[in-house]
């Protein structure tokens, strides 16, 4: 198994940094994958307040959450997304010049 980093390419690092984060057990946004599958299978809702969210959810199994943090958590994410687009591109770009950087030394 090849390190990470033994590809010196700080990019390929910061997506492997945001992967992390979105492990649904033990990453720190997680909950993104839960929401989408409940989104998908029409089992999330949008509540006015905290206390209508919890008692909607404990009595319905389904994944509730204010209006206000959804709207939050959109925000956050869309920032995230951003944040991998960058990576990526840079990632691919690093690739590409220590690729051609490399074809030049050899021939």
């Amino acid at each position: 198994m090849t390190s990470i980093n033994s590809f010196k390419n700080i990019h390929l690092s910061a997506l492997f940094s945001i992967a992390c984060d979105l492990h649904k057990k033990d990453g720190e946004f997680g909950f993104y994958k839960t929401w989408r599958n409940r989104l998908e299978h029409g089992i999330f809702s949008l509540t006015d307040n905290e206390y209508q969210s919890k008692v909607w959810q404990s009595e319905n199994f389904a994944e509730t959450t204010t209006e206000e943090n959804f709207e939050k958590q959109t925000k956050h994410l869309l920032q995230l997304t951003r944040s991998a687009i960058f990576s990526f591109v840079f990632c691919v770009r690093k690739e590409i010049i220590t690729n051609k950087e490399n074809e030049n030394d050899i021939g």
